[in-house]
């Protein structure tokens, strides 16, 4: 999606996003790849917040699926 391009592009350009957004728009998702493909590239590690503890295991959940697809194993 587009929105999600702009997300991409100003990672790029910048080392902190704030976010407003709607629900239920794949910001989860898109966010725990994008993580996880930055932390395989550059080995720096990823730091989340999120407001809520099952929101925090939303996120896990997602890089850890994304980890298997790679082959990656995940420490920590």
């Amino acid at each position: 999606f587009e929105y999600q391009r702009h997300w991409w592009e100003a990672g790029i350009k910048h080392r902190i996003r704030n976010v407003l957004k709607s629900r239920q728009i794949g910001a989860t998702y898109y966010f725990a790849r994008e993580a996880l493909i930055d932390a395989l590239v550059t080995g720096r590690n990823q730091i989340f917040l999120s407001a809520s503890k099952a929101q925090a295991h939303v996120f896990k959940q997602y890089i850890i699926e994304f980890a298997k697809e790679v082959d990656v194993e995940l420490k920590g």
